[in-house]
């Protein structure tokens, strides 16, 4: 495809052949993703798990296609003979789909298994304290070693910025101990630890908490460093893949004003069609499986703000009656210091729906 282009641009992650290469990556990890998420994890935890894993595979496209795009060229810029230019190739194909690949299936065995534990250390709260463990073999890397064995609330700030995987194909873990079983180890101290285990530019990228921000990958991952061009199409290929794979969630929450989420298919993929970048489209998952944390603000009635003599405006109002929409509820919640506001549709069933989200300034 790149060598008949004569070159290759972000546009092109959407043919054919950018979507197999994308779908190809993402095989391999959603192979990864069950390899470490349990049966009994909500499904909406996996999906996020795997939306994430989607959005990875299209940026890796994009740099691995980037570089096949400038093989093309000999330093003179003059069009390689293709078979000079399919060896480069193979060497950009070997790097990006044996090597960087072994390593980010790994990371996403132990990311997604550790994602998919914290929903229970997070829900257990500080019953228990969390304690870091190595593999403890000779193969273990000496600034891990240096963490095992400490043992802290899941509550201290250290659990956000280094609950393993803390590198490429990290076998570490964390898992939940007693209080009282092993000497609570000082937050201080272990956060020095921490900044030391990631202290080189290439680590520093896995100072994040995979349970809390419902993502297999660093959000810091060079993969993410692209030309706006790039990442719009990249985006829309997100908004599509997600709403094609939305699915229903119904959920008797106490915090909700109807006491009942109700998200159907059609109401998901409204809410994802409401996404206006990459960013929202993905906290839409963590939202809904935090739902418990949302905290009423106000309840806003039908068809306010809009006026009723647009044409475009009553058509949209009409839409919503027709589906039961009878009214608004409007939410906050607090991820990571900062506040997102979160609107649901109220339906005549007394139930409702997320179809709005949108971070505070």
């Amino acid at each position: 495809m790149v060598y008949n282009a004569g070159g290759f641009d972000p546009s092109q992650l959407n043919t054919p052949e950018a979507r197999r290469l994308i779908a190809e990556t993402l095989q391999q990890l959603n192979t990864a993703i069950s390899s470490g998420v349990p049966h009994e994890v909500p499904e909406v935890v996996r999906y996020a798990l795997e939306n994430n894993a989607f959005i990875f595979s299209g940026f890796k496209a994009f740099h691995t296609l980037r570089e096949v795009g400038l093989s093309l060229t000999t330093d003179k810029g003059e069009i390689k003979p293709f078979e000079t230019f399919l060896k480069d190739v193979e060497q950009v194909n070997n790097r990006y789909n044996h090597n960087y690949l072994y390593a980010e299936y790994n990371h996403a065995v132990g990311a997604s298994l550790m994602a998919a534990r914290w929903q229970q250390i997070e829900a257990d709260g500080d019953r228990y304290d969390l304690q870091y463990r190595t593999a403890q073999d000779d193969r273990v890397r000496e600034d891990h070693a240096i963490l095992h064995g400490t043992t802290l609330p899941p509550s201290d700030p250290f659990w956000a910025q280094y609950l393993p995987p803390n590198g490429w194909n990290c076998r570490c873990t964390a898992v939940q101990v007693r209080k009282g079983k092993y000497p609570q180890s000082d937050p201080a101290l272990s956060m020095l630890r921490g900044q030391n285990c990631t202290e080189a530019a290439k680590q520093q990228i896995f100072r994040f908490n995979p349970g809390k921000e419902l993502k297999l990958f660093p959000p810091k991952h060079p993969y993410y460093k692209a030309p706006e061009a790039a990442k719009k199409e990249l985006f829309h290929i997100a908004k599509r893949e997600a709403q094609n794979n939305a699915a229903p969630i119904v959920l008797e929450m106490d915090n909700l004003q109807t006491g009942k989420l109700n998200q159907t298919r059609k109401a998901m993929q409204r809410a994802y069609g409401h996404a206006f970048n990459q960013e929202e489209l993905s906290m839409y998952d963590y939202i809904i499986a935090n739902i418990d944390k949302l905290v009423f603000k106000a309840f806003s009635p039908f068809g306010e703000g809009k006026d009723l003599t647009n044409p475009k405006h009553e058509k949209n109002l009409k839409k919503k009656r027709e589906r039961g929409v009878t009214g608004y509820n409007v939410y906050s919640i607090i991820i990571s210091g900062i506040e997102w506001q979160v609107k649901t549709e109220i339906y005549k069933n007394r139930t409702e729906a997320v179809y709005h989200i949108m971070k505070k300034k």
